[in-house]
């Protein structure tokens, strides 16, 4: 009896060290998702502060833009006449590129598949 209560306890404190390493690693990777993958509130967040610096803000590749990048075209729509479609190796496309009377928003995403871009 005496031997299995000390594998009893052992293994309790096994699962219990394992626990206590992984948990804070599950939840903030749980944080991370919900910060990253998901939330219009998130998205509405960032368009304001883009749209108040126009600054530059960048969604993980894991996760889809298009929210993001609808409500800023939303935003833009009076003063837009073209968009420019592709990947991310399309995100360097800035008015220079285009000729004069041109105004292009730039709705390509990071790492995300065709279907994800389009809706």
């Amino acid at each position: 009896m005496n031997d299995e209560r000390a594998h009893r306890r052992y293994a309790l404190l096994f699962i219990a060290a394992c626990a206590a390493v992984l948990l804070p690693v599950v939840v903030l990777n749980y944080l991370l998702g919900l910060r990253s993958l998901g939330g219009n509130d998130v998205v509405l967040e960032a368009s304001r502060w883009q749209q108040a610096t126009r600054g530059v803000t960048y969604a993980p590749p894991l996760s889809a833009n298009r929210p993001f990048k609808s409500a800023r075209l939303f935003d833009r729509l009076p003063e837009i006449n073209a968009i420019v479609f592709g990947s991310s190796t399309m995100m360097g496309l800035t008015q220079e590129h285009f000729p004069t009377g041109f105004t292009p928003y730039n709705f390509s995403q990071t790492g995300n598949e065709l279907p994800t871009v389009l809706g």
